[in-house]
């Protein structure tokens, strides 16, 4: 009687580990792939964590795209009307690259955010292709460069910029490039450049 006992315990122990290993299977946070369109002319895949069955809300939706949908949808129209607008595709470049900076770490997984960065240097790119006298353009570009941490490319293009300028073209980001590509893990606080300390993470 007491082995029949024991069984049925230990039966029963079995069968109430296995239903709490499902339940738990079905309610922790998980890693899932969500098409997230923030923009007619994109299909972004963003990553979230998030309850098996739960869904994003609207207000997720609305913070991860940060505001930028209706501006990339207006400027991504006019580009189609008149696509040699230099202007057009750096003002829609500062937006792509808006978003990378926003979803740095927490929502977007890293293509996304390769994807967003890369739109904005294309846009960069094609503007200055067809206004290659334009320093601002360049200095921009640097700029983006530099917040992705490429030093090389970010001197390239403020080096450009201030070829143009024939004048200082952000000595501050001269300054903060010159460092890191000397030591990429240098803090701009102690250098001798006090105006660089804004471009510091």
């Amino acid at each position: 009687m007491k082995f029949k006992l024991s069984k049925l315990f230990l039966l029963l122990f079995l069968v109430g580990c296995t239903i709490g290993v499902v339940f738990a299977a079905n309610t922790e946070y998980k890693e899932r792939e969500i098409p997230l369109a923030c923009s007619p002319d994109s299909n972004i895949t963003l990553t979230y964590k998030f309850r098996s069955k739960a869904d994003i809300s609207k207000e997720m939706k609305e913070y991860i795209c940060s505001g930028s949908s209706e501006k990339l949808a207006k400027l991504s129209s006019a580009i189609v009307k008149h696509p040699d607008e230099a202007a057009l595709y750096m003002e829609r470049s500062t937006v792509y690259f808006s978003t990378y900076n926003t979803q740095r770490g927490a929502t977007a997984s890293e293509s996304v955010r390769n994807l967003a960065k890369n739109k904005a240097l294309a846009d960069a790119k094609k503007a200055i292709s067809l206004d290659p006298s334009n320093e601002k353009y360049y200095s921009n570009l640097s700029e983006m460069y530099f917040s992705s941490f490429d030093y090389k490319n970010a001197k390239i293009y403020n080096d450009k910029a201030r070829e143009l300028k024939k004048t200082a073209v952000n000595t501050a980001l001269k300054c903060a490039i010159d460092l890191k590509l000397k030591d990429p893990n240098a803090s701009l606080r102690r250098f001798p450049c006090p105006e660089a300390m804004k471009y510091e993470e």
